[in-house]
């Protein structure tokens, strides 16, 4: 006991998983350490890093898209754009809850990327969502069981004629 801290090697940890009864339900206990998770300043902002990187590439694809069709690739970032985090209620059901920012609320529609942090394709669906679907505080709330998912949901071979849309509903071209 008077030796200096010595720490095993993961490989030889003898683990037995369930052990014990669990004192917390699992699912709550997944839902804590991912609160927990994102309150470390360090993971909080490598989450917003990697947001702004995944802005950064969606609008990098819109303006590969716009010179495709003969637009300004400038117009990309008039592209009504907003992101959310996939979730899970506590049934498995997936969720994004979508913020819209005030520079964009005037917009017919907005085009929303679903992120999942845990795939390797970061994006992982994208909806067009009226922006009257979003309520006084500028949120929707889309679950896989909603009646509007499947009519929100873009598949990706309609993505550039939905971009050219967007962008001809905001500027005159």
């Amino acid at each position: 006991m008077k030796h200096k801290k010595r720490s095993n090697p993961v490989s030889d940890w003898i683990v037995r998983p369930n052990a014990f009864t669990a004192l917390i339900d699992p699912r709550q206990f997944d839902q804590a350490q991912e609160r927990l998770y994102w309150l470390l300043p360090s993971h909080y902002k490598r989450g917003i890093y990697l947001l702004r990187k995944i802005k950064k590439e969606i609008y990098s694809d819109i303006e590969s898209v716009l010179k495709k069709h003969g637009f300004d690739p400038e117009y990309a970032r008039l592209t009504p754009l907003t992101l959310a985090i996939k979730r899970y209620l506590p049934d498995g059901t997936a969720y994004w809850c979508f913020l819209i920012s005030p520079k964009i609320e005037d917009r017919k529609e907005l085009l929303c990327v679903g992120i999942d942090m845990e795939a390797d394709d970061l994006i992982d669906r994208i909806f067009l969502i009226p922006s009257d679907s979003f309520n006084l505080c500028g949120m929707c709330l889309l679950t896989e069981q909603d009646q509007k998912y499947a009519e929100w949901l873009q598949k990706e071979e309609d993505l550039e004629s939905v971009i050219i849309s967007l962008l001809r509903a905001t500027v005159s071209v």
